[in-house]
């Protein structure tokens, strides 16, 4: 999950293990590349989410909520929407679903990065948990992970550099 202050005082969490960050689905005809290029047109984004503050922030594009990502992904299948606004992660989960789909590879909107939440008083799991994230990110197996899920979102990028506590 996306690690902040709020949750942060909730809970505890591993180190980065995935920098996400908002971005747009579109169909693979549309040009658009940007969220304001989208101006005029609908945007779904889930609710309560940094994509529906993203969307209603931005000038001219006309917000459509939608309870999950999935309703958002049946809107757009059904021509009611233009885009999709959305976590990478999400989004390209979205794309594998709808083979008319395109996730530009754009700067992200927003920074999310991703940590495992884990109990605040579970300190040696954290630990354990950040010894395994260490080893995914050095032996391959986050590339490969990441070139099996989310190539769709372009080539992998170096992972994250391991940092322990809120920094």
């Amino acid at each position: 999950m996306t690690m902040n202050c709020a949750r942060w005082l909730e809970i505890a969490f591993s180190s980065e293990y995935y920098q996400s960050g908002v971005k747009i689905l579109v169909k693979k005809t549309d040009p658009t590349t940007t969220l304001a290029g989208l101006a005029g047109k609908k945007v779904c984004a889930a609710t309560s989410t940094t994509s529906q503050t993203a969307v209603q922030s931005t000038p001219g594009v006309i917000p459509v909520l939608a309870a999950t990502h999935t309703g958002c992904l049946v809107l757009f299948q059904e021509g009611k929407v233009d885009a999709i606004a959305g976590d990478d992660t999400v989004l390209a989960g979205l794309a594998k679903q709808d083979p008319y789909a395109f996730v530009p590879q754009i700067q992200p909107l927003t920074s999310e990065p991703y940590g495992i939440g884990v109990n605040k008083d579970q300190i040696d799991f954290v630990r354990y948990i950040n010894r395994v994230v260490d080893t995914v990110k050095s032996d391959g197996r986050w590339k490969a992970s990441y070139d099996k899920w989310f190539a769709v979102l372009g080539p992998a990028p170096a992972p994250p550099q391991s940092l322990y506590g809120r920094g």
